[in-house]
């Protein structure tokens, strides 16, 4: 267990660092997400405890705590609301995290997490966990929930309607549980 980096010509990856060794206690050493930052460090996503820093120069890991909210379920199991499932960085190098507890930002170069308000008009059916966030190049973000898609824009902190190839499509936006883009 701990954090490995593959060197291509090897024949096995190296073993860069043990989480039982770091100065933080983890509860499960699972990882689902890494994202290289522009210093040269790696943001990695915990399934329960969730977001650490860590930097190759560095033998300690920094923690960022994710405040839980209102209880996810009956049990109030709040190590749903520490869940990151997923992270990406969009171009100003600010961090977004997703998980059950829906969409944070992290702004670059402070420790503040804003949490990010879904659209109001979502169908019951749609769950507020982000499994997986896809940055565009121009900067936007596809952000999975469930099997649904949402298109957010981090420059004017908005959900948009999903950009359509011709006028044929609009017709499935607007009969489906999507319609509310309309």
């Amino acid at each position: 267990k701990g954090l490995y980096q593959w060197i291509e010509g090897q024949q096995q990856p190296e073993l860069l660092w043990r989480f039982s060794q770091s100065n933080q206690t983890m509860s499960n050493e699972l990882i689902v997400d890494m994202v290289a930052s522009e210093d040269g460090g790696l943001w990695l996503a915990s399934r329960d405890d969730g977001a650490y820093y860590w930097h190759p120069r560095s033998t300690s890991f920094r923690h960022l705590e994710l405040q839980p909210q209102k209880a996810m379920s009956p049990d109030n199991n709040s190590s749903l609301n520490r869940t990151v499932l997923t992270m990406a960085e969009d171009p100003q190098h600010h961090l977004w995290l997703g998980g059950f507890q829906g969409l944070k930002k992290l702004a670059a170069g402070t420790t503040t997490l804003t949490d990010v308000a879904l659209p109001d008009q979502l169908p019951p059916e749609f769950s507020n966990a982000i499994n997986r966030i896809f940055p565009t190049k121009d900067g936007k973000l596809w952000l999975r929930r469930g099997s649904s898609l949402l298109l957010f824009s981090p420059e004017t902190n908005q959900f948009l309607a999903p950009p359509l190839q011709d006028q044929s499509q609009a017709s499935i936006l607007t009969e489906s549980a999507l319609g509310h883009w309309q």
